[in-house]
């Protein structure tokens, strides 16, 4: 039978957990994924980036990964989509809007189109890296940005949208940029945007989701909605996912707190304001994970639990720079009720790597608990059958 808190203390350690798990004291960080559909002639492309524009400013994010950005060849870079969804937002929600355009070709030979971001986090540093090319030629930008609990790499990307062959090429160059940085930030977390052109069965996309946990990412959507198809394009019948967010954070796969699709609806009963919906994510920014300096933690932290969601197995790491006299690791559900004692006892510096079999147990939302003298810390786990 499993262990549980009396009545009233149940209630008080359910309250307690939930408090805990959802983050409180942690920086939040939304971030919006969108293909604009460019300037494509006949599309009304002026109009629909006012309702895109509109809806971006309601939903005040903080990053902005962009694609089909585009420029008018004789506009000198003043009616940039970019440049004017960042002046939008900081006209709306007032400070300083970063944005960046890597142009990578030149569309119906009327504007320059490329991939874009827009941040109102400070700029620590930027870049790109030319991806191998397709049909057009392909990139992929970077900024490094500064939070309140330390650094964050973002970058947006567009692959090829005839080849499977390419893309997963295309897929490779863009996962080693992204670890790449990371490796060269100890400490920061990582969030990739993009339209992949692909489905998230597609070797391009398992780069991701699938083989050694070193490289894996979450998916924004799969993480929270499995069984749900989140088709993102075409906007007037949708009938694949091809739209993505990434993101590693401490290490291992970095699932949000909440992801949904946005910019689904017409705005004038017919037209969308793009061909593409928007995948808009929330993050809980822990600044124990990504305001540590060196590679291992001060006190002994809990990492994500992978893979998340899970069936019926999840691995959780915990990681200490030195020996603890007392850590306790458990699950339990959201009644306070002990699932499993996974340790309770001393524990050496180090990485360690717990699991826990859900077998035979239903669906649902289970908590991990860890506990020593310095730290207390919930995260939770998401079982999908």
């Amino acid at each position: 039978m499993p262990t549980c808190f009396p009545p009233f203390a149940r209630r008080l350690a359910l309250g307690l957990l939930l408090l805990l798990s959802t983050g409180v004291g942690a920086e939040p960080l939304r971030v919006v994924t969108l293909n604009l559909q460019g300037m494509r002639p006949d599309s009304n492309w002026q109009v629909r980036l006012f309702f895109i524009v509109q809806r971006l400013v309601e939903l005040d994010p903080d990053v902005i990964c962009l694609q089909e950005v585009c420029e008018t060849l004789d506009g000198g870079g003043a009616d940039n989509q970019a440049r004017s969804i960042a002046l939008a937002l900081q006209a709306a929600h007032g400070g300083d809007y970063s944005w960046s355009f890597q142009p990578t070709h030149v569309g119906w030979e009327l504007f320059n189109e490329g991939v874009g971001l827009v941040s109102r986090l400070p700029v620590l540093e930027s870049g790109h890296r030319p991806l191998t090319p397709g049909t057009f030629p392909r990139t992929v930008v970077w900024y490094r940005l500064q939070t309140d609990g330390g650094e964050l790499q973002v970058f947006s990307t567009h692959l090829d949208h005839l080849s499977n062959a390419v893309r997963l090429v295309q897929a490779g160059q863009v996962r080693d940029y992204v670890l790449e940085t990371l490796a060269a930030h100890p400490g920061s977390s990582a969030v990739l945007g993009g339209d992949f052109n692909t489905t998230p069965e597609s070797a391009p996309i398992r780069l991701f989701t699938q083989g050694s946990p070193d490289s894996l990412f979450a998916d924004a959507w799969a993480s929270l909605h499995s069984g749900e198809n989140g088709w993102t394009m075409p906007a007037e019948a949708p009938t694949a996912r091809i739209d993505y967010l990434f993101s590693r954070q401490d290490g291992q796969p970095w699932v949000p707190d909440s992801c949904r699709r946005e910019l689904t609806t017409p705005y004038d009963g017919t037209h969308f304001p793009s061909d593409h919906f928007a995948v808009l994510a929330d993050y809980t920014l822990e600044s124990s994970a990504l305001g540590e300096a060196g590679p291992r933690p001060r006190r002994p932290e809990l990492g994500s639990p992978y893979p998340n969601p899970f069936n019926p197995v999840v691995s959780l790491p915990v990681e200490l720079a030195k020996p603890a006299e007392h850590v306790r690791l458990e699950v339990v559900d959201l009644a306070g009720c002990q699932l499993a004692l996974l340790h309770d006892g001393p524990l050496g510096a180090g990485r360690h790597t717990f699991h826990w079999s859900a077998a035979g147990a239903a669906s649902g939302l289970r908590l991990v608990v860890l506990e020593s003298a310095s730290r207390r810390e919930v995260r939770r786990l998401l079982l999908v059958r």
